[in-house]
Protein backbone atom coordinates (compact mmCIF):
# COMPACT_ATOMS: atom_id res chain seq x y z
CA UNK A 1 0.00 0.00 0.00
CA UNK A 2 3.30 2.04 0.12
CA UNK A 3 6.60 2.38 -0.60
CA UNK A 4 9.66 4.01 0.77
CA UNK A 5 12.69 4.83 -1.29
CA UNK A 6 15.51 6.33 0.62
CA UNK A 7 18.69 8.39 -0.73
CA UNK A 8 16.52 9.21 -3.79
CA UNK A 9 18.63 11.87 -5.61
CA UNK A 10 22.83 12.15 -5.29
CA UNK A 11 23.65 15.11 -3.02
CA UNK A 12 24.20 17.20 -6.11
CA UNK A 13 21.15 16.57 -7.51
CA UNK A 14 19.11 17.48 -4.52
CA UNK A 15 20.38 20.67 -3.98
CA UNK A 16 19.78 21.38 -7.40
CA UNK A 17 16.22 20.79 -6.60
CA UNK A 18 15.99 22.63 -3.77
CA UNK A 19 16.98 25.96 -5.22
CA UNK A 20 15.09 25.45 -7.79
CA UNK A 21 11.96 25.13 -5.33
CA UNK A 22 13.19 27.91 -3.66
CA UNK A 23 12.82 30.02 -6.49
CA UNK A 24 9.65 28.41 -7.62
CA UNK A 25 7.79 28.36 -4.43
CA UNK A 26 8.46 32.13 -4.80
CA UNK A 27 6.92 32.67 -7.97
CA UNK A 28 4.37 30.34 -8.24
CA UNK A 29 3.18 30.82 -4.85
CA UNK A 30 -1.02 30.15 -4.66
CA UNK A 31 -2.99 32.82 -2.25
CA UNK A 32 -3.14 31.60 1.30
CA UNK A 33 -4.84 32.03 4.35
CA UNK A 34 -1.52 33.52 6.33
CA UNK A 35 -2.59 35.85 8.93
CA UNK A 36 -6.03 35.59 8.39
CA UNK A 37 -8.42 35.35 11.45
CA UNK A 38 -10.23 32.11 12.12
CA UNK A 39 -13.42 34.31 12.32
CA UNK A 40 -13.66 34.53 8.42
CA UNK A 41 -14.27 31.19 8.15
CA UNK A 42 -17.93 29.44 8.18
CA UNK A 43 -16.00 26.35 8.83
CA UNK A 44 -12.51 24.59 8.85
CA UNK A 45 -11.25 22.43 6.02
CA UNK A 46 -8.22 20.91 4.73
CA UNK A 47 -8.58 20.85 1.00
CA UNK A 48 -10.64 23.34 0.28
CA UNK A 49 -12.20 26.25 3.28
CA UNK A 50 -15.56 27.78 2.97
CA UNK A 51 -15.21 31.61 3.84
CA UNK A 52 -17.44 34.10 4.22
CA UNK A 53 -17.50 36.49 1.17
CA UNK A 54 -15.39 36.34 -1.82
CA UNK A 55 -12.25 38.07 -0.81
CA UNK A 56 -10.12 34.86 0.03
CA UNK A 57 -12.33 32.45 -1.59
CA UNK A 58 -10.38 28.87 -2.50
CA UNK A 59 -7.30 30.81 -0.56
CA UNK A 60 -4.35 27.86 0.33
CA UNK A 61 -4.82 26.72 3.73
CA UNK A 62 -1.35 27.99 5.44
CA UNK A 63 1.03 26.65 6.44
CA UNK A 64 2.80 25.77 4.43
CA UNK A 65 2.88 28.01 1.21
CA UNK A 66 2.55 25.60 -1.66
CA UNK A 67 2.53 26.45 -4.99
CA UNK A 68 -0.09 25.87 -8.24
CA UNK A 69 0.83 22.85 -10.30
CA UNK A 70 3.88 23.63 -12.01
CA UNK A 71 3.24 21.11 -15.05
CA UNK A 72 -0.04 23.71 -15.82
CA UNK A 73 2.42 26.61 -16.28
CA UNK A 74 3.58 26.47 -20.08
CA UNK A 75 7.16 27.53 -19.35
CA UNK A 76 8.03 25.22 -17.05
CA UNK A 77 6.79 21.95 -18.98
CA UNK A 78 9.82 22.96 -20.98
CA UNK A 79 12.01 23.29 -18.04
CA UNK A 80 10.57 19.85 -16.61
CA UNK A 81 11.97 18.32 -20.27
CA UNK A 82 15.46 20.46 -20.46
CA UNK A 83 16.83 20.60 -17.15
CA UNK A 84 18.26 17.63 -16.29
CA UNK A 85 17.90 17.43 -12.61
CA UNK A 86 13.72 18.19 -13.07
CA UNK A 87 13.63 15.33 -15.82
CA UNK A 88 15.65 12.62 -14.18
CA UNK A 89 13.86 13.29 -10.59
CA UNK A 90 10.22 13.00 -12.45
CA UNK A 91 11.24 10.74 -14.43
CA UNK A 92 12.74 8.22 -11.86
CA UNK A 93 9.32 9.21 -10.12
CA UNK A 94 7.75 7.39 -12.85
CA UNK A 95 9.99 4.22 -13.39
CA UNK A 96 9.34 3.79 -9.29
CA UNK A 97 5.49 4.04 -9.56
CA UNK A 98 5.85 1.80 -12.64
CA UNK A 99 7.66 -1.04 -10.52
CA UNK A 100 5.60 -1.19 -7.94
CA UNK A 101 2.63 -1.36 -10.16
CA UNK A 102 3.30 -2.66 -13.50
CA UNK A 103 1.63 0.40 -14.98
CA UNK A 104 3.31 3.30 -17.24
CA UNK A 105 2.29 6.66 -15.66
CA UNK A 106 3.00 10.40 -16.07
CA UNK A 107 3.16 13.01 -13.48
CA UNK A 108 0.47 15.70 -12.92
CA UNK A 109 -0.42 18.35 -9.66
CA UNK A 110 3.34 18.93 -8.67
CA UNK A 111 3.57 20.96 -6.01
CA UNK A 112 6.14 22.21 -4.01
CA UNK A 113 5.33 23.01 -0.27
CA UNK A 114 7.04 24.67 2.51
CA UNK A 115 7.18 25.23 5.75
CA UNK A 116 8.83 28.13 7.43
CA UNK A 117 7.42 30.99 9.64
CA UNK A 118 3.77 31.11 10.56
CA UNK A 119 2.26 32.32 13.83
CA UNK A 120 -0.21 30.49 16.01
CA UNK A 121 -3.17 32.17 14.78
CA UNK A 122 -2.21 30.81 11.16
CA UNK A 123 -2.72 26.72 12.70
CA UNK A 124 -5.54 27.44 14.76
CA UNK A 125 -7.43 27.39 11.10
CA UNK A 126 -6.02 23.84 10.13
CA UNK A 127 -3.99 22.14 12.48
CA UNK A 128 -3.98 20.33 15.79
CA UNK A 129 -2.07 19.34 18.46
CA UNK A 130 -1.96 15.42 18.28
CA UNK A 131 -0.88 13.81 21.93
CA UNK A 132 1.30 11.58 20.13
CA UNK A 133 2.70 13.22 16.72
CA UNK A 134 2.48 16.78 17.38
CA UNK A 135 0.75 19.52 15.30
CA UNK A 136 -0.58 17.97 12.15
CA UNK A 137 -3.27 18.69 9.98
CA UNK A 138 -6.68 18.67 11.56
CA UNK A 139 -8.31 16.91 8.91
CA UNK A 140 -6.78 13.62 6.77
CA UNK A 141 -7.90 13.75 2.83
CA UNK A 142 -7.26 11.65 -0.44
CA UNK A 143 -6.25 12.50 -3.71
CA UNK A 144 -9.18 12.38 -6.23
CA UNK A 145 -9.24 13.29 -9.74
CA UNK A 146 -9.63 12.27 -13.63
CA UNK A 147 -7.47 8.70 -13.58
CA UNK A 148 -5.57 9.68 -10.55
CA UNK A 149 -2.98 6.56 -10.02
CA UNK A 150 -0.97 6.97 -7.34
CA UNK A 151 1.28 9.43 -5.55
CA UNK A 152 4.27 10.68 -3.97
CA UNK A 153 6.09 13.34 -1.01
CA UNK A 154 9.76 13.83 -1.72
CA UNK A 155 10.86 15.12 1.56
CA UNK A 156 13.84 17.28 0.19
CA UNK A 157 14.70 19.40 3.28
CA UNK A 158 12.87 18.78 6.66
CA UNK A 159 14.37 19.38 10.58
CA UNK A 160 13.82 16.51 11.44
CA UNK A 161 12.47 12.94 10.42
CA UNK A 162 9.62 13.00 12.67
CA UNK A 163 7.81 15.55 11.11
CA UNK A 164 7.05 13.23 7.77
CA UNK A 165 3.49 11.91 6.88
CA UNK A 166 0.65 10.21 8.66
CA UNK A 167 -1.21 6.92 6.77
CA UNK A 168 -4.47 6.25 8.42
CA UNK A 169 -4.06 2.41 7.41
CA UNK A 170 -5.40 -0.09 9.93
CA UNK A 171 -3.78 2.30 12.96
CA UNK A 172 -2.24 6.05 12.22
CA UNK A 173 1.10 4.77 11.01
CA UNK A 174 3.56 7.56 10.61
CA UNK A 175 6.36 7.61 7.86
CA UNK A 176 9.30 9.70 8.82
CA UNK A 177 10.23 12.08 6.58
CA UNK A 178 14.14 11.69 6.04
CA UNK A 179 15.35 13.97 4.04
CA UNK A 180 16.04 12.64 0.32
CA UNK A 181 13.55 10.39 0.68
CA UNK A 182 10.44 9.58 -1.30
CA UNK A 183 7.19 7.92 -0.26
CA UNK A 184 4.66 6.60 -2.40
CA UNK A 185 1.41 5.27 -1.51
CA UNK A 186 -2.42 4.79 -3.30
CA UNK A 187 -4.22 8.31 -3.27
CA UNK A 188 -7.27 6.74 -1.53
CA UNK A 189 -5.14 6.23 1.54
CA UNK A 190 -6.38 8.94 3.99
CA UNK A 191 -3.39 10.85 4.94
CA UNK A 192 -2.15 13.90 6.76
CA UNK A 193 1.22 15.70 7.36
CA UNK A 194 2.98 16.47 11.02
CA UNK A 195 3.93 20.31 11.05
CA UNK A 196 7.55 21.10 12.63
CA UNK A 197 7.56 24.44 15.04
CA UNK A 198 8.08 27.40 13.62
CA UNK A 199 11.15 28.03 16.08
CA UNK A 200 12.68 25.01 13.80
CA UNK A 201 11.26 26.09 9.93
CA UNK A 202 12.12 29.72 10.15
CA UNK A 203 16.20 28.48 10.71
CA UNK A 204 15.31 25.41 8.44
CA UNK A 205 12.49 25.59 6.47
CA UNK A 206 10.78 22.31 5.57
CA UNK A 207 10.14 21.49 1.73
CA UNK A 208 8.45 18.61 -0.13
CA UNK A 209 8.16 18.01 -3.94
CA UNK A 210 4.59 16.45 -3.68
CA UNK A 211 3.18 15.15 -7.05
CA UNK A 212 -0.14 12.31 -8.30
CA UNK A 213 0.91 10.23 -11.48
CA UNK A 214 -2.11 9.47 -14.35
CA UNK A 215 -1.88 5.96 -15.66
CA UNK A 216 -1.43 6.71 -19.13
CA UNK A 217 -1.35 3.32 -22.37
CA UNK A 218 2.03 2.81 -23.47
CA UNK A 219 3.47 5.94 -22.81
CA UNK A 220 6.36 7.56 -20.90
CA UNK A 221 8.13 10.68 -19.64
CA UNK A 222 10.72 10.91 -22.51
CA UNK A 223 13.95 13.02 -22.83
CA UNK A 224 14.30 14.82 -25.54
Amino acid sequence: MFTVVDNFLSQNYREKILKSCEILIEKYQRPNTKNHSISNYSENIHEKLDIFGDKYAYAQPFPPYVSYSLDTIPKLKKVFIKNKFWNFFLRKNCLIVKKITNVNVIPTDIRINKVSDYSPSDIELCFIEHEKFGLMDNISHIHLGNNIFYNSVYYIQNPHKKYGTILELDEEHLIHGEENRSLFFDPLIYHRAVLPPCEETIKYPRYVVVMNFKAINNQSIQSK
